[in-house]
């Protein structure tokens, strides 16, 4: 379930946002931390064209951010992309057009 969340347009709210440019047969993505292999996020891609992914504003410009995309048929093996950086924005000032998974 997603959260939605409104701020005044003079709010600072801070957050990372991740952009990925998916592989057409890919069908879900696995978003870690690769400095603590700890687990950020998992998402199911419904249309794997260009998507943004909201994350912690911890994540933003680190570079400490891998994601592996699978599809889930097997037929591809698992693609990884290392060293991921995040673009830190204010998501008070997000275009409302623009949504999240």
């Amino acid at each position: 379930m997603n959260t939605v969340i409104h701020y005044k347009r003079d709010t600072v709210a801070m957050r990372a946002v991740l952009s990925v440019d998916a592989d057409t047969l890919a069908e879900r993505l696995h978003i870690i931390d690769r400095r603590l292999s700890e687990h950020i996020r998992t998402i199911k891609l419904d249309t794997p064209e260009h998507t943004q992914i909201l994350l912690p504003r911890k994540h933003a410009l680190t570079g400490n951010v891998a994601v592996i995309m699978l599809d889930d048929d097997r037929f591809y093996n698992a693609a990884i992309v290392d060293g991921v950086v995040c673009e830190l924005i204010n998501c008070a000032e997000l275009d409302t057009e623009w949504s999240e998974m």
